[in-house]
């Protein structure tokens, strides 16, 4: 009887073994877009808001993967189109995505692009009306109101010298040295790079103009493996968990 039992546990383990890995299996890949975006995508950051949302929302299904692709910021359309990546989270449908086919749904999210430069003795507001004549840096792969959103604009086409770094912290640490006289930098971010670098902030003045607020959003790929309304079904309750409100808050994003 001692043996019988035994070999009929051991089946039962087999099969919800078995059972386990094939719903394992099962599940469907879907592949989240993301690139160097402080501070709604850092690499190796587990607090950033594109991990926080990932995890998330592979904790509150089981039919899904979600699985985060990181790619440049100005390659990320050609893969979107060419289905590398299902959908990305935190973009915004000025950004370049107006010739390429996608479902865009936004959130309740507000940021914006907002103009700074190095603290001087004569600098105040009024240095922001006007950009003759001045060097002013962006992101690379980033698109501003100020260039009419173009990633590439046309040097001859502008009042002032247009510059990119690489990311965030090269840009603001090269303003800082006057590599450059303006900066653009989301505002959210610099809220956060201001609270991990406290004696920064009375070396920088931030305009009280944006050069363009924006609604975040989430972007869906026409045939992504997830259609929109299901993905926000799940997001919405992604965006009401604590640590993604609280993240949220502390970024200065919630509307």
């Amino acid at each position: 009887m001692f043996v019988i039992m035994k070999n009929f546990l051991a089946k039962i383990i087999a099969f919800s073994f078995i059972l386990s890995s094939s719903m394992a299996v099962a599940k469907i890949e879907v592949n989240v877009g993301a690139y160097d975006f402080k501070p709604y995508f850092v690499l190796n950051d587990n607090f950033s808001l594109t991990k926080i949302s990932v995890d998330k929302l592979n904790q509150i299904q089981q039919k899904y993967h979600f699985k985060i692709v990181v790619v440049p910021a100005k390659r990320r359309y050609q893969s979107f189109n060419e289905g590398k990546i299902d959908l990305m989270i935190f973009e915004d449908q000025t950004w370049g995505w107006k010739k390429i086919p996608h479902y865009f749904s936004a959130l309740p999210l507000m940021d914006g692009e907002v103009f700074f430069a190095r603290k001087e003795n004569n600098r105040d507001q009024n240095y922001f009306r006007s950009f003759d004549k001045k060097v002013v840096a962006g992101i690379l792969g980033f698109h501003y109101a100020l260039t009419n959103f173009e990633e590439m604009p046309d040097p001859k086409k502008l009042p002032f010298r247009f510059i990119t770094f690489p990311n965030a912290d090269n840009l603001i640490s090269l303003v800082l040295k006057g590599r450059a006289e303006v900066g653009i930098v989301a505002k959210s971010y610099l809220n956060d790079y201001l609270k991990r670098n406290p004696l920064s902030a009375q070396q920088i003045i931030i305009s009280e103009k944006y050069d363009h607020e924006y609604n975040l959003g989430y972007i869906v790929r026409p045939g992504s493996p997830i259609g929109l309304e299901e993905f926000a079904r799940y997001l919405k309750t992604v965006t009401l968990d604590a640590i993604f409100v609280k993240e949220a808050r502390n970024i200065g994003i919630n509307k």
